[in-house]
């Protein structure tokens, strides 16, 4: 039977209120955010004192690339980790994956909507960390300065490379014989080094100054430092490189999860526990 639009409008909705409350334990979203984001702002608060007592105060440029990388990372740890913890939760724990498969929704949807449930935290995340950066050691991030369309356009994109970042780890998640929940954890924490969140590429070995170049969170990192801060515009931005590589790993990500998703279900691994 064919799915109607409405069915789908429903499936997303049904699921993101379903992520909501199984990632938040029903708890009140005002507290759960600020849970959330204590580990994002106190990892930008150390960074900032290391570099403010080693550089003195006199790289401030250094400073406010590191904060914005950090800020912009709240979405990708939340939204792929939201994705692949659908998974686990699903299999693992609550053991109705199959159910969730065979129903009218197409499993695609679901995790659509169950990892638009970390869409909040990172856009909480991101705000809180430079409005406290910014008060706290004078960055000089204004209202004046800010690109804004540029701005809602890199989180527009954030959402669209991440969802399919996030059916990467989720079509990994489903074929992995054992922890799956390290799979997700170990990608997540690989790109936070190499993407140029909180490391410049050009300081790496080669090998990972290739992947950081052919990476679209690379680019898209970059991108919200240009919108954020003149500092970031001495030359135009390479959109060029944002749309060929965000093309090229979407497709790659779609691929994986299709092709891990066929063999889970082929191999019996749709519904088999495996974690201890």
């Amino acid at each position: 039977m064919a799915i109607k639009n409405r069915n789908l409008k429903k499936g997303i909705y049904s699921s993101f209120l379903i992520g909501w409350r199984i990632e938040t334990n029903w708890g009140k979203p005002f507290s759960v955010l600020l849970v959330r984001t204590a580990r994002p702002i106190s990892s930008a608060l150390i960074l900032s004192f290391m570099y403010t007592i080693t550089s003195q105060g006199t790289q401030k440029e250094d400073l406010l690339w590191v904060l914005i990388g950090i800020s912009t990372w709240g979405f990708v740890q939340n939204q792929v980790e939201f994705m692949y913890w659908a998974i686990v939760s699903e299999r693992e724990w609550l053991r109705n994956i199959k159910n969730v498969i065979i129903s009218p929704t197409p499993f695609i949807i679901y995790l659509t909507g169950r990892s638009s449930a970390g869409l909040p935290f990172g856009l909480f995340s991101f705000t809180v960390i430079l409005l406290t950066s910014n008060l706290l050691l004078d960055l000089g991030i204004t209202f004046t300065t800010i690109y804004f369309p540029y701005l809602f356009l890199a989180i527009f994109l954030s959402f669209i490379i991440l969802f399919f970042l996030g059916l990467l780890t989720a079509g990994i998640t489903l074929s992995t014989p054992k922890y799956p929940i390290g799979v997700g954890e170990a990608l997540v924490g690989v790109l936070y080094l190499i993407s140029g969140s909180i490391v410049r590429p050009e300081i790496l070995p080669n090998i990972f100054q290739n992947i950081s170049i052919n990476l679209p969170l690379s680019h898209l990192i970059n991108l919200y430092r240009y919108a954020l801060s003149p500092s970031f515009r001495t030359t135009s931005y390479d959109w060029n490189a944002l749309i060929f590589t965000g093309l090229i790993f979407s497709l790659f990500g779609f691929l994986v999860y299709s092709f891990s998703f066929y063999r889970a279900r082929s191999n019996g691994k749709i519904d088999q526990q495996t974690m201890y």
